[in-house]
Protein backbone atom coordinates (compact mmCIF):
# COMPACT_ATOMS: atom_id res chain seq x y z
CA UNK A 1 0.00 0.00 0.00
CA UNK A 2 1.51 2.92 -1.42
CA UNK A 3 -0.10 5.47 1.05
CA UNK A 4 0.95 3.50 4.27
CA UNK A 5 4.00 5.79 4.96
CA UNK A 6 1.66 8.88 5.13
CA UNK A 7 -0.94 7.42 7.51
CA UNK A 8 1.51 5.99 9.52
CA UNK A 9 2.91 9.12 10.60
CA UNK A 10 -0.40 9.90 12.13
CA UNK A 11 0.06 7.03 14.32
CA UNK A 12 -3.56 6.63 16.91
CA UNK A 13 -4.73 9.61 15.28
CA UNK A 14 -6.00 8.34 12.55
CA UNK A 15 -8.60 5.99 11.47
CA UNK A 16 -9.38 4.42 8.13
CA UNK A 17 -12.66 3.67 7.18
CA UNK A 18 -14.97 2.64 4.28
CA UNK A 19 -18.92 2.02 3.72
CA UNK A 20 -19.62 -1.62 3.02
CA UNK A 21 -23.19 -2.08 1.84
CA UNK A 22 -23.17 -5.50 -0.54
CA UNK A 23 -21.48 -8.55 -0.09
CA UNK A 24 -23.01 -8.75 -3.79
CA UNK A 25 -21.09 -7.60 -6.71
CA UNK A 26 -23.68 -7.64 -9.00
CA UNK A 27 -26.21 -5.45 -6.03
CA UNK A 28 -22.78 -3.06 -5.42
CA UNK A 29 -22.55 -2.03 -9.20
CA UNK A 30 -26.62 -1.27 -9.52
CA UNK A 31 -26.64 0.69 -6.17
CA UNK A 32 -22.62 2.11 -6.47
CA UNK A 33 -21.43 2.44 -10.39
CA UNK A 34 -18.42 3.89 -9.78
CA UNK A 35 -17.35 2.30 -5.99
CA UNK A 36 -14.40 0.24 -5.71
CA UNK A 37 -16.28 -3.46 -4.92
CA UNK A 38 -17.51 -4.48 -1.33
CA UNK A 39 -14.41 -6.90 -1.51
CA UNK A 40 -11.81 -4.52 -2.56
CA UNK A 41 -13.19 -2.07 -0.01
CA UNK A 42 -12.73 -4.88 2.63
CA UNK A 43 -9.17 -5.88 1.91
CA UNK A 44 -7.88 -2.34 1.91
CA UNK A 45 -9.35 -2.10 5.72
CA UNK A 46 -7.89 -5.53 6.53
CA UNK A 47 -4.06 -4.35 5.07
CA UNK A 48 -4.41 -1.82 6.94
CA UNK A 49 -5.51 -2.93 10.17
CA UNK A 50 -2.85 -5.81 9.75
CA UNK A 51 -0.47 -2.81 9.41
CA UNK A 52 -1.84 -1.01 13.11
CA UNK A 53 -3.95 1.16 11.94
CA UNK A 54 -7.16 1.87 13.47
CA UNK A 55 -10.32 0.97 10.87
CA UNK A 56 -13.94 1.81 10.79
CA UNK A 57 -16.92 0.47 8.55
CA UNK A 58 -19.99 2.66 7.41
CA UNK A 59 -22.83 0.17 7.13
CA UNK A 60 -24.98 2.65 5.84
CA UNK A 61 -26.88 2.65 3.77
CA UNK A 62 -28.49 -0.59 5.07
CA UNK A 63 -30.53 -1.85 1.79
CA UNK A 64 -30.36 -5.45 1.80
CA UNK A 65 -30.52 -6.39 5.97
CA UNK A 66 -29.01 -9.54 5.59
CA UNK A 67 -26.54 -8.56 3.47
CA UNK A 68 -24.94 -6.02 5.68
CA UNK A 69 -25.31 -8.62 8.98
CA UNK A 70 -23.41 -10.93 6.74
CA UNK A 71 -20.44 -8.04 5.87
CA UNK A 72 -20.48 -7.16 9.60
CA UNK A 73 -19.21 -11.08 10.35
CA UNK A 74 -17.12 -11.18 7.53
CA UNK A 75 -15.24 -8.05 8.69
CA UNK A 76 -15.40 -7.76 12.44
CA UNK A 77 -11.68 -9.43 12.74
CA UNK A 78 -10.28 -6.24 10.85
CA UNK A 79 -12.83 -3.84 11.50
CA UNK A 80 -12.32 -1.54 14.63
CA UNK A 81 -15.65 0.13 15.18
CA UNK A 82 -19.15 0.15 13.00
CA UNK A 83 -21.69 3.15 12.12
CA UNK A 84 -25.11 1.82 11.43
CA UNK A 85 -27.70 3.58 9.71
CA UNK A 86 -30.88 1.89 7.37
CA UNK A 87 -31.78 3.39 3.68
CA UNK A 88 -34.27 6.31 3.85
CA UNK A 89 -36.76 7.21 1.35
CA UNK A 90 -37.47 3.82 -0.20
CA UNK A 91 -40.46 1.86 0.86
CA UNK A 92 -39.85 -1.41 2.31
CA UNK A 93 -40.97 -4.19 4.23
CA UNK A 94 -38.00 -4.19 6.46
CA UNK A 95 -38.33 -5.30 9.88
CA UNK A 96 -35.64 -2.36 11.17
CA UNK A 97 -36.63 -2.97 14.70
CA UNK A 98 -34.88 -6.76 14.15
CA UNK A 99 -31.81 -6.00 11.97
CA UNK A 100 -31.44 -2.88 14.73
CA UNK A 101 -31.51 -6.19 17.60
CA UNK A 102 -29.32 -7.98 15.46
CA UNK A 103 -26.85 -5.55 14.86
CA UNK A 104 -26.52 -4.60 18.14
CA UNK A 105 -26.29 -8.54 19.53
CA UNK A 106 -23.64 -9.18 16.67
CA UNK A 107 -21.25 -6.07 17.46
CA UNK A 108 -21.53 -6.67 20.93
CA UNK A 109 -20.57 -10.13 21.24
CA UNK A 110 -17.51 -8.95 19.48
CA UNK A 111 -16.67 -6.26 21.43
CA UNK A 112 -16.60 -4.16 18.76
CA UNK A 113 -17.49 -0.10 19.12
CA UNK A 114 -20.64 1.32 17.32
CA UNK A 115 -22.56 3.90 17.00
CA UNK A 116 -26.38 3.40 15.67
CA UNK A 117 -27.29 6.23 13.37
CA UNK A 118 -31.09 7.91 14.49
CA UNK A 119 -32.86 6.94 11.44
CA UNK A 120 -32.14 3.47 12.91
CA UNK A 121 -32.65 4.03 16.20
CA UNK A 122 -36.31 4.83 15.23
CA UNK A 123 -37.43 1.83 14.78
CA UNK A 124 -37.56 1.10 18.54
CA UNK A 125 -37.98 4.81 20.32
CA UNK A 126 -37.71 2.53 23.44
CA UNK A 127 -34.03 1.38 23.38
CA UNK A 128 -31.84 2.93 25.14
CA UNK A 129 -28.20 3.10 24.21
CA UNK A 130 -24.84 4.14 26.06
CA UNK A 131 -23.78 7.76 24.58
CA UNK A 132 -20.90 5.89 22.63
CA UNK A 133 -23.57 4.09 20.89
CA UNK A 134 -25.50 6.65 19.57
CA UNK A 135 -25.61 9.07 16.61
CA UNK A 136 -23.58 12.20 18.33
CA UNK A 137 -24.33 13.86 15.22
CA UNK A 138 -28.04 14.80 16.15
CA UNK A 139 -27.16 15.52 19.43
CA UNK A 140 -24.26 18.61 18.82
CA UNK A 141 -24.77 19.74 15.38
CA UNK A 142 -25.69 23.81 15.33
CA UNK A 143 -28.47 24.83 12.90
CA UNK A 144 -27.53 23.52 9.47
CA UNK A 145 -27.10 27.35 8.23
CA UNK A 146 -24.73 27.46 10.46
CA UNK A 147 -22.62 24.94 10.17
CA UNK A 148 -23.01 25.67 6.25
CA UNK A 149 -21.66 29.16 6.98
CA UNK A 150 -18.96 27.96 9.31
CA UNK A 151 -17.83 25.45 6.54
CA UNK A 152 -17.47 27.84 4.02
CA UNK A 153 -15.58 30.42 6.12
CA UNK A 154 -13.16 27.58 7.21
CA UNK A 155 -12.36 26.50 3.50
CA UNK A 156 -12.21 29.90 2.31
CA UNK A 157 -10.25 31.21 5.15
CA UNK A 158 -7.87 28.49 5.84
CA UNK A 159 -7.72 25.46 3.42
CA UNK A 160 -5.58 22.37 4.63
CA UNK A 161 -4.53 20.06 2.90
CA UNK A 162 -6.75 16.61 2.15
CA UNK A 163 -6.13 12.80 2.34
CA UNK A 164 -7.91 10.80 -0.21
CA UNK A 165 -7.31 6.91 -0.06
CA UNK A 166 -8.69 5.13 -2.99
CA UNK A 167 -8.35 1.46 -2.42
CA UNK A 168 -6.81 0.65 -6.41
CA UNK A 169 -4.26 2.81 -8.26
CA UNK A 170 -6.60 2.61 -11.36
CA UNK A 171 -8.88 4.46 -8.87
CA UNK A 172 -6.71 6.81 -7.72
CA UNK A 173 -5.49 7.82 -11.19
CA UNK A 174 -8.98 8.27 -12.38
CA UNK A 175 -10.22 10.53 -9.14
CA UNK A 176 -6.66 12.68 -9.48
CA UNK A 177 -7.86 13.60 -13.09
CA UNK A 178 -11.41 15.18 -11.98
CA UNK A 179 -11.83 18.50 -11.95
CA UNK A 180 -13.86 19.77 -8.72
CA UNK A 181 -15.51 23.03 -8.88
CA UNK A 182 -15.36 25.41 -6.16
CA UNK A 183 -18.35 25.76 -3.73
CA UNK A 184 -20.12 28.59 -4.26
CA UNK A 185 -21.95 29.54 -0.54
Amino acid sequence: MKDYDIIKQFGKHIKVGASLTFTQPADSKKWERNAASPFERMYTLKILHNLGVKTWASMEPVIDPIQSISLMMLTYNFVDEYQVGRVNHIKSEIDWKDFLYKSITLLSNHNKEFYIKKDLKEADPDLKLADKHTDQDYLTLPAFEQLEQDLFKTIDNDPDPMLIIQPTIDMAKKFSKQKLEPIKP
